[in-house]
């Protein structure tokens, strides 16, 4: 059990000092990578934002007409039925694909050259094949338009506005050129003289720091001479803060060791506790801060939650939304990754307990200046922990793949049952709670059934399953506007999910839940596979740092942090994500949705406050700002609300592909779900159908190895 301990004895030892020395961030050489340069910042040129409005408009108008191809497929083909074409019902879908997918990756603004190469050759033999056959108005006028907006695409590239920035940060330098302008940028060429002084200048003064020979440079022997002037000895043009701690006790290997790069092991130390979206959120915003970064969590990859149910659902492989820790921080040269579990932590003397790894290795203390805890949250099942077995609910991996199990298992009982009265259960399938998890898997259990499986049963129809969303409350999805909500519901109900409002759960078992319904009676309903989508509970972390620190827990154990997100007493130590609730400094608390964006500018706040502190300027209280909500019932079908506008159907459908897809982490998980779903959007299939987990103990799983052959 996670401890942290509160000593009277070491409250009050003394801190470490920081000394401060004015640094420009290019002249300490704290840039990112060359290739990095050409992207860093976005540009608000007029030439960058003309070039996103020209690429974002033809994405648009690419949708669409991808889009009518599927959706008035008829027309369609019988247009396609007077070009001289081959297989015009194969060609229409073909062509389809390439502007849905075309327009998705120009709005991504993701391989943007290559993309519009396609486009372009689309639009040509638009024109062509129509010049040849018959004069349409629509080919000969907009068409050429499209064309010519391609080629800009093809000569100047996305511009920075896009995910090609983030792609040409992990290439070669020409093909970093190549996928923004041909026209080389400077800082591909040569470099910036400036920042080659300065980092030949920090490195001489670190060398003579650290003991090393100087080569007798009096100017790098000044930088580190003491009573110099650090402003004036380095830039007078300084922007950023280099941060050096004096009188610390050294370090203890191996956990605090120096790090690659040449950092100084006198760097203030910051350890971030977890590798969700707050966790590492902060992490990435100290990639330019003079600090030496650890982060500590059980799992070695960060995990993109919101698309969970798509992996319990078989849409898609666990791989595929998880992305290793240590591969996205490779090039922050100020981070490192350690797999490790939290025992306890000691506030006052600022050191995290470790416990032993398998092997015994592991185990030890690691000393810190500045603590971010981001544990997030589980799963909370309001005082019966004992439904958890018979009803999983979906926050990790594990989670995710033991619903698949449940699920896939529970058709495959179906078709073995030989009794309609027994086959029932098994073909009944609940989910409780319809927030955004649980309308998100009713839907895709309902694809699954209609779709998917269809036609691959002999015996049962999966078309009959029933899928019941029970919610206590009197329409589904709370967080969004009524209109939305009902707006979702009618979806749910076209799709054949069954929404039972005001309704709670009093049981759960492992063939049945109990139910009490609106009049007060209660009913108890065969269902063999239950799917908990309900409550959370905080991180068993955030208890014991209230216990430390005094600070209020609400019903969902949360911890109540200050306003810039710091416990009561250790201004050194922040509390972020799902696990807190922010106090706005007047006796109440801020509205914060447990939602990955809010996670995110938790984080980011942190880091930022470290960064103010470090530079002796006072810190900003946090302030949530709400970027929009977004739900996906189905095919085609979703709600979003974004700044007030309220969109459903397939433009929301479309916008939430298109946020995932940007927050997905790693490029080549972008790439493969991108993939996936345009494949199981024309074909309506899931690849990722396996039961390859085992049941757990007690599980009434109908399928078992045969023991033996009787002769």
């Amino acid at each position: 059990m996670n401890q942290v301990t509160a000593t009277p004895a070491n409250h009050d030892r003394p801190r470490p000092h920081l000394l401060e020395a004015g640094v420009d961030r290019e002249l300490t050489g704290q840039r990112e990578p060359l290739p990095t340069a050409v992207v860093g910042r976005p540009d608000m040129s007029v030439r960058s934002l003309w070039t996103a409005g020209v690429r974002c408009a033809a994405a648009i108008v690419f949708l669409i007409f991808g889009v009518s191809k599927f959706v008035n497929h008829a027309a369609e083909l019988a247009s396609f039925r007077h070009y001289p074409v081959p297989a015009p019902g194969t060609f229409v879908y073909a062509v389809g694909v390439i502007e849905v997918g075309g327009g998705l990756l120009l709005l991504a603004g993701l391989l943007t050259r290559l993309t519009a190469l396609a486009l372009a050759a689309d639009m040509l033999g638009a024109i062509v094949v129509s010049g040849l056959a018959r004069w349409e108005i629509v080919s000969l006028t907009l068409a050429p338009v499209l064309l010519a907006a391609m080629i800009i695409l093809i000569r100047f590239g996305a511009g920075d506005w896009s995910l090609d920035r983030h792609l040409a940060a992990n290439i070669g330098r020409h093909r970093a050129a190549f996928l923004l302008s041909f026209s080389r940028h400077p800082s591909l060429q040569t470099g910036d003289p400036r920042a080659r002084e300065g980092t030949e200048l920090v490195g001489r003064a670190r060398a003579i720091t650290c003991g090393e020979p100087s080569g007798g440079d009096p100017q790098a022997r000044q930088a580190v001479a003491p009573g110099a002037d650090p402003v004036s000895t380095m830039s007078a043009r300084s922007t950023g803060q280099l941060m050096i701690s004096a009188g610390r006790a050294p370090a203890d290997p191996p956990l605090n060791g120096p790090l690659p790069g040449g950092r100084s092991a006198a760097q203030p130390r910051v350890v971030v506790i977890g590798g969700g979206f707050a966790g590492l959120r902060a992490v990435r915003e100290l990639r330019r801060a003079g600090v030496e970064v650890t982060l500590l969590d059980r799992r070695n990859f960060h995990l993109f939650q919101p698309l969970l149910y798509q992996v319990a659902s078989g849409a898609l492989s666990p791989g595929e939304i998880a992305y290793p820790l240590r591969g996205i921080l490779a090039r922050q040269l100020n981070a490192r990754v350690l797999l490790a579990d939290v025992a306890a932590i000691d506030l006052p003397g600022r050191r995290v307990r470790l416990r032993p790894q398998p092997g015994g290795v592991g185990a030890g203390e690691l000393p810190y200046d500045w603590l971010v805890v981001a544990t997030g949250a589980g799963h909370s099942y309001f005082g019966h922990d004992g439904w958890a077995r018979h009803a999983p609910g979906l926050k990790t991996l594990e989670d995710a793949l033991e619903i698949r199990r449940r699920i896939l298992t529970a058709f495959e009982a179906a078709e073995l049952e030989t009794c309609p009265e027994r086959r029932r259960p098994w073909l009944t399938f609940a989910v409780v709670g319809a927030g955004p998890t649980g309308v998100e898997i009713a839907g895709q259990l309902a694809e699954l059934a209609r779709d998917t499986l269809r036609r691959e049963f002999r015996t049962i129809d999966p078309g009959e399953a029933v899928i019941l969303l029970i919610e206590a409350a009197d329409r589904v999805l709370t967080a969004y506007e009524p209109k939305m909500s009902a707006m979702a519901a009618n979806a749910l109900r076209r799709l054949g999910v069954t929404p039972m409002l005001n309704t709670a759960v009093v049981e759960v078992s492992d063939r049945s839940i109990s139910i009490a319904v609106e009049s007060g009676d209660v009913q108890e309903v065969q269902a063999r596979t239950i799917i908990w989508a309900a409550g959370v509970s905080a991180s068993p972390l955030a208890r014991a740092l209230a216990e430390a620190s005094g600070a209020e827990l609400d019903r969902a154990g949360r911890i109540t942090v200050q306003p810039d997100l710091t416990l009561p007493g250790f201004p050194e130590v922040f509390a972020v994500g799902d696990m807190v609730r922010v106090s706005d400094g007047a006796g109440s608390t801020l509205h914060v949705p447990g939602v990955a964006p809010a996670a995110m500018q938790e984080g980011r706040h942190a880091a930022r406050t470290i960064v103010r502190r470090l530079a002796r300027r006072p810190a900003k209280p946090f302030t949530y700002h709400d970027k929009g909500s977004l739900a996906t019932i189905g095919r085609k079908a979703a709600v979003a609300q974004i700044h007030g506008a309220m969109l459903s159907g397939l433009l929301a459908w479309l916008a939430w592909l298109l946020v995932h897809l940007y927050f997905l982490m790693g490029l080549q998980n972008r790439f493969i779900v991108f993939v996936r779903w345009t494949v199981s959007f024309i074909t309506r299939g899931r690849g990722s159908r396996l039961i390859t987990e085992t049941a757990t103990p007690g599980d009434t799983a109908p399928l078992a190895a045969t023991e033996g052959v009787t002769q």
